[in-house]
């Protein structure tokens, strides 16, 4: 026997996560924070630390209009491209390190491209001699 829509059962709109062994939850994180940030002004050196290296950890999402990386000049030239915004002040130097660790990944797959098809002929070619040098007649 088939269910119809009705039987089914239902499901709540919205399921929310829930961790029964954390006791903050997200809830209480806006005013943990507003704490923190009073606390560090208010000279509290500890919260001034841990605001710090919350908001550094918390970086801003960043979209560059990079070309297309199709080539190694390519390749080149987002590099140079990161370096000039970064010297600029346009981004920082870390999110210049974190877009070119990116770019230098796809050189080295552009890279491994261009060689495989000259690793296939020299693989082939070495496959051949081999052949030949085991059909030689003995000297």
């Amino acid at each position: 026997m088939s269910e119809s829509p009705s039987d089914a059962p239902r499901l709540p709109a919205v399921v929310e996560l829930v961790d029964p062994l954390d006791p903050i939850d997200a809830g209480d994180l806006r005013d943990i924070w507003r704490a923190l940030a009073q606390a560090a002004k208010n000279g509290d050196v500890r919260a001034a630390e841990v605001v710090r290296r919350w908001l550094r950890v918390r970086r801003r999402r960043l979209r560059l209009d990079l070309a297309p990386i199709h080539d190694l000049a390519g390749a080149a030239r987002a590099q140079a491209e990161l370096f000039a915004l970064a010297a600029a002040g346009e981004i920082t130097a870390r999110e210049a390190r974190d877009f070119s660790a990116m770019v230098e990944n796809r050189r080295r797959a552009i890279e491994i491209l261009e060689w495989e098809p000259q690793l296939h002929a020299l693989n082939a070619a070495n496959a051949e001699n081999e052949r030949q040098k085991r059909n030689r007649p003995p000297r």
